[in-house]
Order: structure tokens, then C-alpha cells, then sequence
């Protein structure tokens, strides 16, 4: 693991050695812990440790596109989705990529659950919508 993290290029670390094994794009999550926070005076913040921090990739999933019952879906996703369009997207691809990120929390919902933990205020138990 690098001694420091830049997530801005696409890049997730294999960083929790009971997620699933692959090609590390196809994962589309990481789930670090214990992460170290650097000092910044600049920005006012005191070093600490920050117990999880869970990154969500936005970079393109053939796993999500395949989950279509309609293989014309995955036929019709241009090149540039669901993260290099200039500045907006057609309606189609602005509903693929709500959909998306449905199935990103679905798939992945018992690691999420782990890492947020129960609600605050409720009765301890997160629900799956």
C-alpha cells in the first residue's frame, strides 16, 4: 500500500483483504481502515485516524451493464459513460447512471451496512430499500 493515496486518477487499492479478488477497476469499491489523516493547518485539520473510508468508483462496470435482462442497454452506452462527458449527458445516460448507482448500494449493501453501521435515533437496524 503507498504511503500516500490519490484516488483522482481511477485507481482503488486492493486495500481490504477480505473483499472480492479480480481486476481492481471491476471492483468498483474500496473499503480502507485505519486510515491515517494528515496534519494540514492550511485547512485546520489535526491529524487523526479515520476508523473506515469507503470509495465508491464511478468508472464504467460491464458487471452493472450485464445485469440488464435487455442487452440492447449495454448496446447503446456510449464510450464516454458514465464518467467522461464535457459537462452534461443525454437523458438515457443520466437514468443509466441513477441506475447505476442503485446498483452499486444494492450489490454492495452488506459492506455498507458494516461500515455505516445502525442509524442514529432508530432501532439499530438499516433497511434495504
Amino acid at each position: 500500500m503507498p504511503d500516500t493515496l490519490d484516488v483522482r486518477r481511477g485507481t482503488i487499492p486492493d486495500a481490504r483483504p477480505s473483499a472480492p479478488r479480480g481486476d481492481i477497476p471491476d471492483r468498483q469499491r474500496a473499503w480502507l481502515q485505519n486510515v491515517p489523516v494528515r496534519e494540514s493547518p492550511f485547512h485546520g485539520v489535526e491529524a487523526y485516524t479515520l476508523e473506515n473510508l469507503y470509495i465508491v468508483s464511478l468508472e464504467k462496470s460491464q458487471e452493472f451493464l450485464d445485469a440488464f435482462a435487455d442487452p440492447e442497454v449495454a448496446k447503446h452506452v456510449p464510450d464516454e459513460w458514465p464518467n467522461h462527458f464535457p459537462v452534461s449527458m443525454d437523458a438515457f445516460s443520466a437514468n443509466l447512471m441513477c441506475s447505476f448507482s442503485n446498483w452499486k448500494v444494492s450489490t454492495h449493501w452488506s459492506e455498507l451496512a458494516e461500515v455505516l453501521g445502525p442509524a442514529e435515533g432508530g432501532d439499530g437496524a438499516l433497511v434495504q430499500r
